[in-house]
């Protein structure tokens, strides 16, 4: 083995660095670690619990070094250099469900990194002002499960906007349904809510990708069904469905230059929850998780961002598990 490695170092063997000096910010204790984001602490606030200590990594690495970007600016967790703005600059990108939670996370976090984004949802988009510029993200009201009238809407946009680059498949509705009342209309409103929405997208926007150079999709799922929560059973097998459909496009536009990748969110605080919020709850999410923390929409968003930029150019196919370390 070390010839070989001499024979591919050019003759000398590479030299070992020795170990740098012990961070002392490198183990900070998981009570310190960072409640981020405005929703989850106000929503502590109001319990009457405030947050943490902070250990303060901002803009910083887990040992508290600065992150730098080329020119050794150092960047902030909301700063995404050059490269991320650079790269979504006039970029068509389409995410369902983005009236609020995830899907409005995702459509600003897109719109901040230069993106032109056509914000579909039945509900009204409204998005705060200063979140994007006027006129960066486009709502369009839609209701995804009308996939005659949903092609006719994709249409239109694309002949105003150009095609489609970026696709982000959010919407879906999680409903318990005890298995008596899942009969055969039930269970194919479920599907039309979560799936075949997803599949009928990702159609409609390939050829669009194809002739453009390439694309991403990325297809939000749930780690619901892999922790067997009861009443759930269309829910399940909706969201599982997800995955093997994520897969199976992964394989058939590959070649055409689009990756397909999927999200599974764990307990995200979106406002819907947070409306909700317990005491109870908050202690209970921290015990399941390997990160004691409250896992934001905006976390699922930068997910979606990476995903789809070129620094996640050679992953296809794959389920990214954002849940702060539980299944």
């Amino acid at each position: 083995m070390d010839r070989l490695l001499g024979r591919l170092a050019g003759g000398r063997l590479p030299t070992r660095r020795p170990p740098g000096p012990r961070n002392r910010h490198a183990r900070a204790a998981p009570h310190k670690l960072l409640f981020r984001g405005a929703g989850p602490a106000h929503a502590l606030h109001h319990l009457g619990l405030d947050p943490p200590a902070r250990t303060s990594v901002a803009g910083g690495s887990a040992v508290g070094r600065p992150l730098r970007d080329r020119d050794g600016r150092a960047r902030t967790p909301d700063d995404r250099g050059g490269a991320v703005t650079d790269t979504f600059h006039g970029t068509h990108v389409l995410v369902t469900g983005a009236a609020a939670g995830i899907g409005r996370a995702t459509a600003i976090a897109f719109a901040k990194a230069g993106a032109k984004v056509s914000a579909l949802d039945r509900d009204p988009v409204q998005i705060p002002a200063g979140d994007a510029t006027p006129g960066q993200i486009h709502p369009v009201a839609c209701d995804l499960s009308d996939l005659a009238a949903l092609e006719r809407i994709f249409a239109d946009l694309i002949a105003a906007r150009g095609a489609v680059r970026v696709l982000v498949n959010n919407a879906g509705v999680d409903r318990r349904i005890p298995l008596a009342d899942l009969d055969a209309a039930t269970w194919d409103e479920m599907m039309s809510l979560n799936l075949d929405h997803q599949a009928a997208l990702a159609r409609l926007a390939a050829p669009g990708m194809a002739a453009a150079g390439g694309g991403a999709i990325v297809n939000l799922t749930s780690t619901a069904w892999m922790k067997l929560a009861g009443t759930l059973a269309a829910y399940h097998a909706a969201k599982a469905g997800i995955v093997g459909l994520t897969r199976g496009l992964a394989r058939d536009l590959g070649g055409q230059g689009i990756r397909v990748n999927a999200i599974a969110p764990g307990r995200v605080v979106t406002e819907r929850v947070e409306a909700k919020l317990t005491r109870d709850w908050i202690a209970e999410t921290h015990a399941l998780q390997c990160i004691p923390d409250l896992i934001r929409a905006e976390d699922i968003a930068e997910a979606a961002l990476w995903l789809a930029s070129p620094g996640a150019r050679m992953i296809t196919g794959q389920t990214l598990v954002v849940d702060g370390g539980v299944v």
